[in-house]
């Protein structure tokens, strides 16, 4: 079985984070470039904010969590391999999306407006807010089963501690994967092609 994530491996979530930093924490004169410069180097937004002599508001961290998944937002990301491609890898192989999102319906209204709706049935959405972990999903849905599981962060990073699960991280991300706990024990490449060449490749 193979798992994909989907922000920051699918596709490019980097649009949709600088905005909402920018609009969050109200900070002015950063540029896009600004803000993919530092974010690798700097991954916590205390941290980034000070870069630019400021201080987070108060509600940054509510505004942050609200706008996240609001369809405005939402709107920034671009797919980062053509929609025709991964939908035919995944007809090909046993392939789903497993990803954390508060909201199912706007994942879903997403991966329709990105013209992915046809993969619907093939994703796994978990509430971050239950606290359940990519790792305990596949521990329990997965015990005894190979699973390859791409992505480009902790979340994927910690599954590689499953001696049954190889992971994949990418470069196309919010953080360098080298710095994520875990790391050592996963496979870096430099974009989700890369596998999928591989993968088709091997096969």
């Amino acid at each position: 079985m193979l798992y994909f994530d989907f922000d920051g491996t699918l596709v490019d979530v980097w649009q949709r984070y600088y905005h909402i930093f920018k609009d969050a924490s109200r900070i002015s004169g950063m540029t896009f470039e600004d803000y993919v410069r530092l974010k690798k180097e700097l991954p916590q937004d205390e941290d980034l904010a000070r870069c630019f002599g400021a201080a987070l508001p108060a509600d940054y961290r509510e505004k942050k969590r609200s706008f996240l998944e609001d369809p405005r937002y939402l709107a920034c990301d671009r797919l980062l391999v053509p929609k025709d491609r991964i939908c035919e890898f995944f007809r090909s192989h046993s392939c789903r999306i497993l990803t954390s999102r508060r909201s199912p319906e706007a994942f879903f209204d997403q991966l329709r407006a990105l013209g992915l709706e046809q993969l619907r049935e093939k994703c796994v959405v978990l509430n971050p807010d239950e606290k359940k972990t990519k790792t305990q999903y596949l521990r329990e849905n997965h015990p005894n089963e190979a699973v390859y599981l791409v992505g480009d962060a902790e979340a994927e990073a910690q599954a590689s501690q499953l001696d049954n699960v190889r992971v994949y991280l990418v470069r196309t991300g919010l953080r360098n994967p080298e710095t994520l706990p875990g790391a050592q024990k996963c496979v870096i490449i430099d974009h989700v092609s890369d596998f999928m060449n591989a993968f088709k490749e091997s096969v």
